[in-house]
């Protein structure tokens, strides 16, 4: 009995404190949280299911113009093929993104750390479940390496409330080059995008 009441009160206080899309918050220097997604593939030559993306992140404010944000992921965690009658898993971490941000203003900000190129991308959103488009043009993994290990100045354009820029540059190895599309040691990249309504 002293198990089960255990085990609720560890569940409800969890529960309790974990908020969906922000996970756990611990204060407002750590909140901890991740996600997984799955997908099953259906067709003439495969039948498969996939625990696609594992991922862990730890985030947080750590004043007024300083925070941090860290994401390990493993993926595909784990793979079984109808046909073959076959199942894989590898649940080995990557570090996916690493960094730090220095508020500034609305008009100058700056990101030190392994950070998402911004056209790296082609949706840049990387949670498959919140992206707009279900997959990406083959080009786009091939044309520009998806992240970056170095700094991004980002912001928006003085006088042009809706043109957002970013200037980002790696010259140095990636913090995980196991998990990267392109290895690079060298990268340089400015990028602007106009909001519209």
């Amino acid at each position: 009995m002293k198990l089960i009441f255990s085990i609720f009160l560890l569940s409800s206080l969890v529960l309790h404190a974990y908020e969906l899309g922000k996970g756990y918050k611990f204060n407002e220097q750590l909140h901890l949280g991740g996600y997984f997604s799955t997908d099953y593939s259906l067709s003439e030559d495969e039948r498969v299911f996939r625990l696609d993306d594992v991922a862990i992140l730890a985030y947080g404010s750590l004043n007024d113009n300083i925070s941090y944000l860290a994401e390990l992921e493993a993926a595909p965690v784990y793979k079984y093929e109808y046909k073959t009658n076959t199942e894989t898993t590898s649940l080995k971490f990557h570090k996916e993104r690493f960094y730090i941000d220095y508020k500034y203003s609305q008009n100058i900000n700056f990101r030190v750390g392994k950070v998402i190129t911004p056209i790296g991308y082609w949706n840049l959103e990387p949670i498959n479940v919140l992206r707009e488009t279900s997959s990406n043009p083959i080009l786009s993994n091939q044309i520009f390496p998806k992240f970056v290990t170095g700094f991004d100045i980002y912001g928006y354009v003085p006088n042009f409330e809706s043109l957002r820029y970013n200037i980002f540059a790696q010259h140095n190895k990636d913090l995980d080059d196991e998990y990267i599309n392109i290895k690079n040691k060298h990268f340089f990249g400015v990028s602007l995008e106009n909001e519209v309504d």
